[in-house]
């Protein structure tokens, strides 16, 4: 699934549409909602697209990305703080101050394990309470999780509370990287180029892509998935060409798909590979130093050695 700066999503693969199902059976629910996947995929985009897409969307939606508090700083972000009698002194926080809308939470791997409690606690009662205080006030938001980490694995090794995870009944989205449906590439570069000009106040884009330049779009990881597509469209047409080719693009596109002797496709499965042996040399190395060797190394080292002798 793609995004742009707007809340608008474009697509066409089956990616796409199994995404929009996901939007469309969360918009009806209040039930809080979980988006896994990697940085610049568009769990932001799609969290603010279920909360336009629900009876909220006249109300707040608001982002708290957990990554940039300490823990009590987030702590009294999200619950407000009360100190004392004094009216005066009363902070609401982001789930008070959002009551009937929408709460986005980033970063949810960094919530610490006290505020993880609260959080369960407020989705199981409907009330939350402000830091320094023990009165109940009730609360509609609705949640939104998000994390670029797999958090079935935190609550696994324990990092991560399983009363809280089990929470989302379901309603639990691994949005795939850009990689990984490149047919939506097309259909972001057409919106985007329009979405552009009409910001700039300007007329439809003649902009035209060769076909190897579209190839090398094609071909690229994007390991910074759609925000760095996006930034790579925008030097593009800020560029004033009319036509762009595969030497045109930002040098590390060029590079991956031009002065290599392999196929770019091949060339992107063997990066792959090496980065998993270096892994996996890495992991064999620390085994030993501690003493604790977990792996059938000389089976390994046979099919590594096998491996790079291959032409």
């Amino acid at each position: 699934m793609l995004q742009s700066s707007s809340t608008k999503l474009v697509g066409e693969g089956p990616e796409f549409k199994s995404q929009m199902e996901f939007i469309k059976l969360s918009s009806r629910s209040s039930a809080p909602v979980l988006l896994m996947g990697e940085t610049g995929c568009g769990k932001e985009a799609t969290a603010r697209f279920i909360h336009l897409s629900s009876g909220r969307r006249n109300h707040p939606f608001l982002v708290v990305d957990c990554s940039l508090y300490y823990e009590r700083e987030l702590e009294r972000e999200l619950f407000g703080v009360a100190d004392g009698d004094s009216k005066e002194k009363i902070n609401k926080g982001l789930l008070e101050f959002s009551s009937r809308g929408t709460c986005y939470i980033a970063n949810a791997e960094e919530l610490s394990p006290l505020t993880q409690e609260r959080l369960f606690n407020y989705l199981e009662t409907g009330y939350l309470q402000r830091v320094g205080s023990d009165k109940p006030i009730s609360s509609r938001v609705r949640l939104i999780f998000s994390s670029t980490k797999d958090l079935r694995a935190f609550v696994d090794g324990g990092l991560f509370s399983p009363k809280l995870f089990g929470c989302f009944h379901g309603l639990l989205l691994d949005i795939s990287p850009l990689r990984k449906h490149p047919e939506d590439i097309a259909s972001f570069i057409e919106h985007f180029s329009g979405q552009f000009n009409s910001e700039k106040g300007k007329k439809p884009a003649r902009v035209q892509f060769s076909s190897e330049a579209l190839k090398a779009f094609y071909a690229y990881p994007w390991p910074g998935n759609f925000d760095e597509l996006k930034n790579e469209l925008l030097r593009v047409f800020r560029s004033g060409l009319d036509q762009v080719l595969p030497e045109n693009l930002h040098p590390d596109i060029a590079h991956y798909w031009l002065g290599c002797s392999r196929e770019p496709q091949v060339r992107r499965v063997i990066e792959e590979l090496e980065s998993y042996i270096r892994e996996f040399r890495l992991m064999v190395r620390l085994d030993a130093e501690y003493g604790d060797v977990l792996l059938d190394h000389e089976k390994w080292e046979f099919e590594l050695e096998s491996f790079d002798r291959q032409p």
